[in-house]
């Protein structure tokens, strides 16, 4: 499964749910964690979901107009939000290092 080719199989399984639960569709037999808030889920459980993208907000069942904002920057912080970190700024093909001469 897409699950288990992604490596995520563990963090279900902590969060209680297994192959046999997850297919039965026995609301009955959810795993305890599926009726918690995320600050009821203990540490590992809580870890687990983030692993999976739930966090607390959006665990708890927020909509995206209630999630808390993401924190700023300190004003003395060289963090700047201005670029793409995951693609930083490539050099221009102009801008090679020189090259000693090779001919005479």
């Amino acid at each position: 499964s897409d699950i288990h080719d992604a490596g995520l199989t563990q963090y279900f399984e902590v969060l209680g749910w297994t192959r046999d639960v997850w297919d039965g569709g026995n609301y009955n037999s959810y795993p305890a964690s599926e009726f918690s808030s995320f600050e009821e889920l203990d540490e590992a459980e809580q870890l687990a979901a983030r692993q999976l993208c739930w966090f607390k907000d959006k665990w708890n069942g927020l909509s995206m107009e209630q999630w808390d904002p993401l924190p700023q920057p300190p004003q003395n912080s060289s963090i700047s939000y201005d670029h793409d970190e995951h693609h930083p700024p490539t050099a221009s093909p102009t801008d090679e290092p020189d090259r000693p001469d090779s001919g005479p």
